[in-house]
């Protein structure tokens, strides 16, 4: 027995790769392109415009005005409503135009402030109308008595003793108001830096916060005479001191909580100028 044998030791040797399988190389499969076919997109595009001008069509004959309903609080009858949205019997719905029908109601008709449209098909229009809450009158440069929205529409002349029956605005007056239009202040000969538009703008905010605090028809009037001096009387309970023009809409809100807590025979004065009473309402008794 040889040496190596005896001690266990193995010589190292070359070693054999083994054969790998081959790996087959996958088929290339060659599709030929195809070639554009000009005829059939054509095709495809005039159908598409036939479609759309199949629905486009139906919409235009079967679609049309056949019933207008008007709703909502109004002054006006729903046969001057309806004349004035300048909407007709047969007009295509899909050619109706609301914000143009709606504009045209507002400009004719003063006293409606929001409109707004239903449709319901085949042919029915709906126009939902909103008046203004109209309740103020002030006095023109020339003696006559207008009726004013809080946004500052002129909707109708009235008499006096209308004009008494509602909100008066004391302090500015109008200049050539005309029904529909915008109110214009009217400029006294005073040497002030408050000019009467400057009047006529506080009163518009101190009306808008009136309606925002549901207190319309409970206020008398408001004088603007004195910006920084602002009063209004709460029917013939309260004389109102609200300051200066600057939080209103805080003033008069605690104004109608004060007056929610208040006794039914208690008159007096209500200070809600916060400048005596900060941040509050204060009472006084009228003096005897």
């Amino acid at each position: 027995m040889s040496e190596n044998k005896r001690s266990g030791v193995r010589r190292p040797g070359r070693r054999t790769a083994k054969p790998q399988p081959k790996k087959n190389a996958p088929e290339v499969v060659y599709t030929p392109a195809r070639q554009f076919n000009q005829g059939r997109l054509v095709l495809h595009l005039v159908t598409l415009v036939a479609v759309a001008f199949a629905v486009f069509l139906g919409l235009s004959i079967f679609f049309k005005v056949e019933t207008v309903v008007v709703s909502g609080e109004q002054k006006y009858s729903d046969w001057t409503i309806y004349e004035a949205s300048g909407i007709r019997e047969g007009d295509s719905l899909l050619f109706f135009g609301q914000a143009s029908a709606g504009s045209k109601i507002i400009d004719a008709l003063p006293y409606i402030q929001k409109v707004r449209f239903d449709i319901e098909l085949p042919g029915t229009v709906h126009i939902i109308v909103e008046e203004a809450p109209v309740g103020y009158a002030l006095q023109a440069d020339d003696g006559t008595w207008w009726m004013m929205t809080a946004q500052g529409r002129i909707t109708d002349q009235v008499d006096a003793a209308t004009a008494a029956k509602n909100t008066i605005v004391k302090g500015v007056s109008l200049k050539s108001p005309v029904v529909g239009a915008s109110a214009v202040a009217a400029e006294t000969s005073e040497t002030t830096s408050v000019t009467g538009a400057d009047r006529l703008n506080t009163a518009l905010q101190i009306l808008q916060q009136l309606e925002a605090n549901e207190m319309l028809g409970k206020i008398a009037s408001v004088d603007v005479s004195n910006l920084q001096a602002l009063q209004m009387w709460y029917g013939t309970r309260y004389q109102v001191k609200l300051g200066d023009s600057s939080r209103l809409d805080y003033k008069i809100a605690a104004l109608k909580s004060a007056v929610a807590q208040m006794s039914q025979y208690q008159t007096g004065i209500l200070d809600a100028s916060f400048t005596t009473f900060e941040n509050s309402v204060g009472y006084m008794q009228f003096q005897n």
